[in-house]
């Protein structure tokens, strides 16, 4: 075979391994019922707790703080979600962030498990519940993708660009990283932590770097609805990328 002949193979071979629009929209589906549920039960119970309002309260008398039934399962329910998310992640058809998603999901259930040992539980919640926002309305965007609804697809994109920036953009690094950056040093918390505390940083501010990078990809987003009329996830593969890899 010539290598046009080959790289033609490569491509059709790629399309016939692609999940169809059905096997995207049952996927979509399926996360658009968990974040909800849980963005949902995240607010409900912690619309109760003091540090939901104050978030200073997160470390006062830090570490010997009561764990509740409903943080536990909050916690515990969320673990296994993003482990299922990383098994699946190899098997899915691959995308164009996916180091960027190999890096998330690495990062947040380090900080998941590295939280639960050393009680930063209450600061979790709030990292689960702000993460939690915005990935429902993604998730029915998409849906109306392939269900080709352009009319909801341009309201629920727009509500969920919206709801990304408020959640990813403004309240994770003002109100959660102000907490854990800003909020020990004022109650003298910082020298007992031996260093567990900027090791919990660390991976708080990847996910933010992580969320700069997807909001790039999602202006180009809105950048292309504005020049070509058409919302399309630039995650997906496109045919020049394809192209790319049969020619490494």
């Amino acid at each position: 075979m010539t290598e046009k002949q080959i790289e033609i193979w490569f491509r059709k071979r790629r399309k016939v391994d692609a999940p169809t629009p059905i096997q995207k929209f049952r996927e979509c589906s399926w996360h658009l019922v968990f974040y909800t549920s849980f963005f949902v039960y995240g607010m409900v119970y912690l619309w109760q707790k003091p540090y939901f309002w104050k978030t200073i309260e997160c470390w006062r008398d830090w570490p010997v703080q009561h764990v509740s039934n409903d943080m536990y399962w909050h916690y515990m329910i969320e673990l296994a979600f993003y482990w299922s998310l990383v098994f699946t992640l190899f098997s899915d058809n691959k995308r164009k962030d996916f180091k960027e998603m190999i890096i998330h999901h690495f990062a947040t259930i380090v900080l998941m498990y590295f939280s639960w040992v050393l009680n930063f539980v209450r600061v979790g919640t709030l990292v689960l519940v702000v993460h939690d926002a915005a990935d429902n309305w993604l998730a029915l965007a998409k849906m109306s993708i392939y269900a080709k609804n352009k009319t909801a697809t341009d309201i629920f994109f727009g509500i969920f660009l919206l709801v990304w920036v408020l959640s990813r953009l403004i309240v994770y690094p003002f109100v959660v990283l102000y907490c854990t950056t800003v909020e020990p040093f004022t109650i003298g918390l910082i020298d007992s932590t031996f260093g567990a505390h900027q090791f919990f940083n660390f991976f708080l501010y990847v996910l933010l770097v992580l969320h700069c990078i997807w909001t790039y990809m999602i202006f180009r987003i809105v950048y292309r609805k504005m020049v070509k009329g058409n919302v399309e996830d630039v995650r997906s593969d496109s045919e020049d990328w394809v192209k790319s890899q049969t020619m490494r």
